[in-house]
This record gives C-alpha cells, sequence and structure tokens, in this order.
C-alpha cells in the first residue's frame, strides 16, 4: 500500500472545514476585541481624569451681582457633586434651606451657602417637602423615602409591580402622589403613614402639579387632564402640542406649562389654553417650571438661560455661561429663586456644581 503525500493529510477533508471556521470568526472575533480594549480605554482615561484635581471654578462663582441676570445673582460653587437635574430635582425645605437629590445622597445648601450631604438609599430624581416637617424622595426599588432635616430615613416599599415613581409631589389632600413609572399607566396616591392606593390611567402621565380647585392636573401626550382626591379624572382637555415636558400650578390660580418647542403654557381651570412663544426651540436636556416667589413663572431655557414669564405672558430671559445646563429651579424661603446647574468640559464631566440664587 502506497502513502499518501504530506500535504494531502494536513488538508483533509476533516481539518479543511474546521480551519475555514476558524476564519471566518476571525473578524466576529477582532471586533470584540476592539471594543474590549476600547471600554478599558475609556474608563482608564476617566479614572485619571477624575484623579486629576479640578480647574479653577468658574469664573461667575461668587459674585454678589450682575445686572444681565436680573440684578442679584450668587453663585456658590462645589466641585464633584453628583446632582440629579429635571422637574422636581429641587424643593425649598421646611428648614428654610434648599434641598436637592444626588447619585447616592441628598444636599442641603443653607441661604448662606453652608452644604451638607446625607447618605440615604440611592434616591431617584424627585424630592418634596411634606406637610410632615420631613423630605420626601423617590427611590430605587421602587420606594419612597421619609428624610428627617437630620438625616434619619425610614423607606416604604411600593407594589412589586411599580417601576421607579416619577414624579412626586405632595397633592391638595396631604397626601403625596406620584406615577408608577413610564408606560405603566397607573399612577398612587401614600398617606405620610405608607397607605398606598392605586389607580389605572389609559395613558402615560408626564407630570403631576396640584391646583387652586383642590385638585391634581397631569400631563399626558397631547392633553392636559384633572384628577379629584379621590382619583377620578373628571376632565381631560385637548392641547395643540405633545411637546409639554413639565407642569406646575401658577400664583394666579391657573396651571402653566413648558414645552420642548420654545413655549411656555397657560391653561386655565375651564380649559382655555394659551401658548406664549419664549425662547428658541431646541432640544433641552431638562425642562423645569416653577411658581416663583414673585408671582411669576421660572423655567429652564435651554442652553445656557432661565426664564421669566408674567401671568400676562411677559417673558424675559436672563443668561448663564454657554455650557451651563439649568438642571434645577426652586423658590425659597428666603424669597428668592434658587438654581442648579453644572459645566461640563470636553471630557464630558461635571467638573463644578454651581447652585445660583436670583432675587427677582
Amino acid at each position: 500500500m502506497s502513502t499518501p503525500p504530506p500535504w494531502r493529510s494536513a488538508w483533509s477533508p476533516r481539518v479543511l472545514p474546521g480551519l475555514l471556521g476558524w476564519l471566518t470568526c476571525l473578524p466576529l472575533l477582532f471586533t470584540q476585541l476592539t471594543v474590549v480594549v476600547l471600554l478599558v480605554a475609556g474608563l482608564t482615561w476617566r479614572v485619571v481624569l477624575q484623579l486629576q484635581p479640578p480647574p479653577p471654578p468658574p469664573a461667575d462663582c461668587g459674585q454678589p451681582a450682575d445686572a444681565a441676570r436680573s440684578g442679584a445673582v450668587a453663585q456658590f460653587c462645589f466641585p464633584k457633586l453628583t446632582p440629579l437635574f429635571g422637574q422636581g430635582s429641587m424643593t425649598a425645605g421646611p428648614d428654610g434651606s434648599i434641598w436637592f437629590t444626588e447619585g447616592q445622597k441628598i444636599a442641603r445648601i443653607t441661604p448662606a451657602g453652608a452644604l451638607t450631604e446625607f447618605p440615604v438609599p440611592p434616591p431617584d430624581v424627585f424630592i418634596t417637602a411634606g406637610p410632615d416637617g420631613n423630605l420626601w424622595f423617590s427611590g430605587m426599588g421602587p420606594k419612597i423615602v421619609r428624610m428627617s432635616t437630620h438625616g434619619d430615613v425610614r423607606e416604604f416599599a411600593l407594589p412589586k409591580q411599580s417601576h421607579d415613581p416619577a414624579p412626586l409631589i405632595v397633592g391638595p389632600d396631604g397626601n403625596l402622589w406620584f406615577t408608577e413609572g413610564q408606560g405603566v399607566g397607573k399612577f398612587a396616591k401614600m398617606t405620610l403613614t405608607g397607605q398606598i392606593t392605586e389607580f389605572s390611567l389609559p395613558f402615560e402621565v408626564r407630570d403631576l402639579a396640584p391646583a387652586s380647585d383642590g385638585n391634581l392636573w397631569f400631563v399626558a401626550d397631547s392633553l392636559i387632564g384633572r384628577i379629584t382626591p379621590s382619583g377620578m379624572v373628571i376632565a381631560r382637555f385637548a392641547v395643540a402640542t405633545d411637546k409639554i415636558a413639565a407642569l406646575a400650578a401658577g400664583p394666579d390660580g391657573n396651571l402653566w406649562f413648558l414645552e420642548n418647542d420654545g413655549h411656555v403654557g397657560r391653561i386655565t381651570l375651564a380649559g382655555e389654553v394659551k401658548r406664549f412663544p419664549a425662547f428658541e426651540p431646541t432640544n433641552p436636556a431638562y425642562s423645569v417650571i416653577i411658581a416663583g416667589p414673585d408671582g411669576n413663572l421660572w423655567f429652564s431655557a435651554q442652553p445656557g438661560k432661565i426664564g421669566r414669564i408674567t401671568p400676562s405672558g411677559a417673558v424675559t430671559l436672563f443668561p448663564l455661561p454657554p455650557k451651563a445646563q439649568v438642571g434645577g429651579l426652586a423658590a425659597g424661603s428666603d424669597g428668592r429663586v434658587w438654581f442648579l446647574r453644572s459645566d461640563t468640559d470636553m471630557s464630558g464631566i461635571f467638573w463644578w456644581t454651581q447652585i445660583g440664587r436670583i432675587t427677582p
């Protein structure tokens, strides 16, 4: 019997398909290896950046007055905070301070600018002052957390089918009201002792606000509606926009809303809607509107502006540095409007969190 040539033994029908299969996997392996290398490089770069000392604070930190921004702006600057931004992320507390949510903390700043941070169960964005003299915030889990002004906390678990509660407000009945996560179609109220009542809706609620008529009002897609404290939807008003991002009760007894397309709107308790062009249409990162202590509405007008609108619809914009993102607003007990903003550099890191106050 003759011996087969060496090349025929090496490239037998059994070996060749396996080799070809291995070669076809090379592009996928190369892609996966590239992704891993890029992830490791990105994480290493961010760690290196975080270990570096922060750059100098922004030039407007600590400046007590600026004629271009209403006549009295004070900036308090803090390095490397982790604020959570959006409607409901700041509130005036029962102690006269301003409170806001962070990644793993709740923070308090006094009117004099003294900052205190309290470690808490991981919060979501929303925080509000309760009628019981405590702070209440939404937490991951999902849960609602009660916190005293000294930092003592108690957690209230939500039903298992709930998602993170958003938003969280105090209703006209003194209870806490919240939706049970985006797309769920449910909202709930919770007493100050933790008793929960759930209600169903055929649509997703974006924001809630207590109104002067003793009811709650909500935003959902292209409509604004009214809910009684018993959970019954008693009115729906169509709105010619689906860009509404935030809702607030105004000092004039009406409801006001902020749109992402540059408008601020007003709806009366009878459902009459009027929209006011307020700022250049953008795609804002955060949309916030509140009733100010001066009888006007204040809102985020991205990028880099804070807006004020009177009940008659007159708009004034106050510029901030170009890279600023307004992420929170609150009406302080000192008669000022407080705001939360951060600046980024090319790395995308929020080096300096700035807390400002405007005297209307």
